[in-house]
């Protein structure tokens, strides 16, 4: 999920023509963070150790996305067959 995550921000971010830097400033972070969550590195990303939600949240509302399209694969198909998956497992009550 992570790499959909990183691969989608980047993508998005780059089809607003936006910098890391106007991003970040956009949605009240650090340019470090947010190059760290972009990041390939697998050091940047040990130190990045996830996202929390609300950063989710501002990112995408700052790219003007859904939530779900910076966490889905972007390819319909991987994106369905994540979907049908997610569905058909049970869930802990």
């Amino acid at each position: 999920m992570m790499a959909n995550f990183r691969d989608n921000l980047r993508r998005l971010r780059l089809a607003k023509d936006l910098s890391q830097k106007q991003l970040a400033e956009n949605v009240h972070m650090s340019p470090k963070h947010l190059q760290r969550i972009e990041s390939k590195n697998n050091n940047a990303a040990k130190q990045c150790k996830g996202v929390q939600l609300k950063t989710i949240e501002r990112l995408a509302r700052a790219l003007e996305v859904d939530d779900l399209d910076l966490v889905l694969p972007s390819d319909p198909y991987e994106r369905n067959k994540l979907i049908a998956e997610l569905k058909s497992t049970p869930r802990a009550r």
